[in-house]
């Protein structure tokens, strides 16, 4: 076998060990918080873990800061260059920053559009549920006579106990009342529910365009990797690209496993989807190198992946992240968190 196929084959498995282990670290890190929680006062749970997540999160916002405006955009850049140059065009157009912006408020759009589904989806099993309730209370009649009701009760409390109340009624306008009361306190509770069920559909769905324009990006981290020519060349962008995916997988495994609403089982799927894509990148590039493709249009489809993937980042960074955890309340260790996360990933800029 070629040294240099071998070589990037060997790169090929340590680089999808080393992701698929940076992100599932936060799963265990995130059951250690929480058992140290259960073992503690409630005080350390609620204000220590949530103040360890909070520095965390900003970490990962200071990453994703760096991975937009010093790794992406330069690298989109790059190729628009490449592209204009080629074709001979001269023009002072900002095409870079265009497509990116674009690519930001193809991301807004598309949750906007998930949210106002999701916000129908609710009304309309609201106007259901209404019908069935109108429908049960036409069959409820009484003689007027003193009657003494048991109705169970469940409080909406933090211990959840049901309880009994008796009711005592003695006429049909009193029944209808308690009864009307007693059914205007389940819609409530059920709204709160559904509200809080969207909020999490809505968080899962975040999580998914995150990993989506992660994915985008790291596929030509595999490329440059796959592209090389020479075994040094392989090993010194292999060291580059291994810091830079160790901190991606650590930072997507945080926001996956604390912010989406699913089974630990199927994120821990979407994170291993996430570690092959790098590698299947780098057998693209040794496809590519094989074949000898070099064109405008290759350039021209890396240009608009990476500047969508760009947007996307600036979404994900300002909105879900930063804008979130860094406000006007936020502490001083939280803004350090920012800035180390950011100065790591900007470090790996002096490498590429």
């Amino acid at each position: 076998m070629n040294p240099i196929v071998l070589c990037k084959i060997i790169v090929l498995i340590i680089v999808f060990l080393s992701t698929i282990t940076a992100g599932l670290l936060p799963f265990v890190m995130l059951k250690f918080l929480k058992r140290k929680g259960e073992e503690h006062s409630p005080s350390f749970n609620n204000a220590k873990i949530k103040m360890i997540l909070s520095c965390l999160n900003t970490f990962s916002g200071g990453v994703f800061l760096s991975a937009c405006f010093i790794h992406l955009l330069p690298e989109v850049r790059k190729h628009m260059q490449k592209i204009l140059l080629t074709l001979n065009i001269k023009t002072n157009f900002p095409a870079t920053e265009f497509i990116t912006i674009f690519g930001f408020f193809i991301i807004i759009m598309m949750e906007q559009y998930v949210s106002l589904c999701f916000r129908k989806n609710d009304k309309h099993s609201k106007n259901n549920q209404d019908l069935d309730e109108s429908e049960t209370g036409s069959g409820s009649r009484t003689n007027g006579k003193k009657t003494a009701l048991y109705l169970p009760v469940e409080e909406s409390d933090d211990t959840n106990r049901l309880v009994s109340r008796r009711l005592s009624v003695s006429s049909v306008h009193s029944v209808e009342s308690m009864r009307s009361e007693i059914l205007k306190r389940v819609d409530v509770d059920t709204h709160n529910h559904v509200h809080f069920s969207n909020e999490e559909k809505e968080s899962s769905l975040r999580s998914v365009l995150l990993l989506l324009a992660l994915s985008l990006h790291t596929i030509f981290d595999g490329l440059t990797v796959g592209l090389e020519k020479t075994v040094n060349n392989v090993w010194s962008m292999f060291t580059a690209v291994i810091i830079h995916k160790i901190l991606i997988g650590f930072t997507l495994g945080l926001q996956m496993f604390e912010n989406a609403q699913w089974s630990v089982r199927r994120t821990i799927f979407l994170m291993f989807i996430f570690s092959v894509i790098s590698p299947i990148g780098i057998v693209i590039g040794i496809l590519i190198e094989d074949l000898n493709v070099q064109s405008v249009s290759e350039h021209f489809v890396s240009a608009l992946l990476k500047a969508l993937a760009t947007g996307t980042f600036m979404y994900v960074t300002f909105f879900e992240i930063l804008g979130r955890e860094i406000s006007h309340d936020a502490t001083p260790l939280q803004i350090l968190f920012a800035i180390i996360g950011f100065g790591m990933m900007t470090e790996l800029a002096f490498f590429d």
